[in-house]
Parts: structure tokens; C-alpha cells; sequence
């Protein structure tokens, strides 16, 4: 994640990691419960680091002066 300045806020941003048991996707329907794979055909996807039997893992980048967490879609390099 490039940007080291709040989008929102415009203070510094804190480089970390976000962590889960499972796989963290992304989805647009605010209905769906049960999310074992996201479903393509509608948009949603898995975030980068997402694995079956390790659970998940991306770099994102946290502001401390709105509480956000800033997460990318693919990881940087």
C-alpha cells in the first residue's frame, strides 16, 4: 500500500497486518450469511493472503485518528 497519509484524515498511517482464522472476502450483498467462496459472478472477491487451511493475512495500513483500517485489493509490492 503505497499512500502513507489518510485518505480521509490526512495524518501519517501505521503499516501493519490483518489477520484472520478464515479466508476475508469482500462482497457487495449485505444478506449473505454463509460466506465459504466468493461468488465471481456478482463482484465479490477474496482479499490477498486468503488461503483454506491457514486462514488469512494482508498488509493494510491503519489511521489512528479515525479508527480505519485501510485495506488493498492486491498487495504491494
Amino acid at each position: 500500500m503505497e499512500n502513507k497519509t489518510c485518505p480521509y484524515y490526512g495524518g501519517g498511517l501505521q503499516k501493519g497486518f490483518v489477520r484472520s482464522r478464515a479466508n476475508i472476502c469482500w462482497t457487495a450483498d449485505k444478506e449473505q450469511r454463509a460466506f465459504l467462496l466468493p461468488r465471481k459472478e456478482t463482484g465479490d472477491f477474496e482479499l490477498t493472503g486468503s488461503d483454506n487451511w491457514r486462514g488469512s493475512g494482508c498488509s493494510a495500513r491503519y489511521c489512528p485518528a479515525r479508527r480505519l483500517i485501510l485495506l488493498p485489493q492486491k498487495e504491494d509490492a
